[in-house]
């Protein structure tokens, strides 16, 4: 039994290491890229630079082949990692017609949460379709290389949405930290750890485990 001074816990086993692996890879990948964007800014044109892109490019094939995988698995996953268990159709429904919150403890993505990460997955298509286009419009590199290479204007058209989806997705980033870190302060439930240990908690009090997800009381 996890037990604090005020709240006493049940937990569930929600997240499948592969969902986590994949989560670290796409955050990992994230945040290296906007690295390296952002240095390529400091940098004069010339082997430095180059080598910063040439990393920037390697890192974008990571990020989409990350992301291709997480989508994969989003379909042919276990419960809690497919992309249905965004869907909260009879809750979001709900909240309309009330027209305010309605609280939930099911074990799994919360319903109002799951409408950023729909988002944020737009985004992160966005940008991995639109980066492996400006790798193949400016360095002849990738898959879309033999389409794209060198083609007048195109650059321009595409290196614009590539960049507001930088800024979106690392608005989400931020927002997600921040949901997380307030979240553990007004509940008192961990939460930040479910993605490394895959476990969600939930007071023993207000959690709906279901059959298929069984809280345990810890």
């Amino acid at each position: 039994m996890a037990q604090s001074a005020e709240t006493t816990l049940v937990r569930a086993r929600v997240y499948d290491p592969v969902l986590r692996v994949l989560h670290w890879a796409l955050a990992g990948s994230i945040l290296l890229l906007v690295a390296t964007a952002w240095l390529s800014e400091f940098l004069e044109e010339g082997l430095s630079e180059k080598a910063v892109w040439l990393t920037h490019i390697s890192l974008g094939y990571v990020f989409a082949g990350a992301l291709l995988a997480r989508i994969v698995w989003g379909v042919v996953g276990p419960r809690h990692a497919r992309f249905t268990a965004l869907f909260h159709a009879r809750v979001w429904a709900e909240t309309l017609r009330r027209r305010r919150l309605v609280r939930t403890r099911a074990f799994g993505h919360d319903p109002y949460a799951s409408l950023a990460y729909l988002a944020l997955y737009a985004a992160l298509i966005v940008a991995a379709v639109t980066g492996l286009g400006l790798a193949a419009v400016e360095h002849g590199a990738g898959p879309l290389a033999p389409w794209l290479f060198d083609r007048v204007g195109l650059e321009e058209i595409i290196e614009e949405p590539h960049e507001v989806m930088q800024f979106v997705i690392l608005g989400f980033v931020v927002m997600h930290i921040g949901a997380l870190i307030l979240h553990e302060r007004l509940e008192k439930i961990p939460l930040a750890q479910a993605m490394i240990s895959g476990y969600q908690y939930r007071s023993a009090e207000s959690a709906d485990a279901d059959e298929s997800t069984e809280g345990e009381r810890k």
